[in-house]
């Protein structure tokens, strides 16, 4: 039995390269086919009932349906990089997503792959006394 090793496990999102300790795939979850990207920049319209207020358009984007509804969580430690006030501001973007596994137990080589436009829907950071600061992020296949 030859198992494929982890190591060598790639991950970017646009111009993002993480630093991987692990990942995780699920597909078909059923969780429905449309994620909710409402944020400040999304449409808004006046109250019908004059109370001055605006209310907000929700803004949606299509998954794909069934089987093929994917989404990725990912842990990574965290790099200088990352260090700024727009990181956890990306929540909600949608860029070119690339997982690579490795081909062989060596970690060497292209085997399973994906590639595909994802939001990222989900990112924390977190730090223990004496440890290197850590994260996690979710990210959702869009249908594009």
């Amino acid at each position: 039995m030859n198992p494929v090793s982890g190591h060598g496990t790639t991950c970017t999102w646009g111009t993002a390269t993480f630093l991987l300790t692990s990942v995780s795939v699920q597909s078909g979850s059923g969780g429905g086919n449309e994620i909710d990207m409402t944020s400040m920049s999304s449409m808004t319209r006046v109250d019908p009932d004059n109370t001055g207020k605006r209310l907000v358009k929700r803004d949606i984007d299509s998954a794909f349906d069934g089987e093929g509804d994917v989404s990725l969580s990912i842990d990574f430690f965290l790099e200088p990089w990352m260090v700024t006030s727009k990181t956890t501001s990306a929540v909600g973007l949608k860029k070119q997503l690339r997982l690579i596994f490795p081909a062989n137990d060596r970690g060497l080589g292209e085997g399973f792959k994906i590639e595909s436009k994802a939001v990222l829907t989900q990112m924390s950071l977190g730090v223990g006394v004496g440890e290197f600061v850590s994260g996690s992020a979710t990210f959702r296949l869009s249908g594009d």
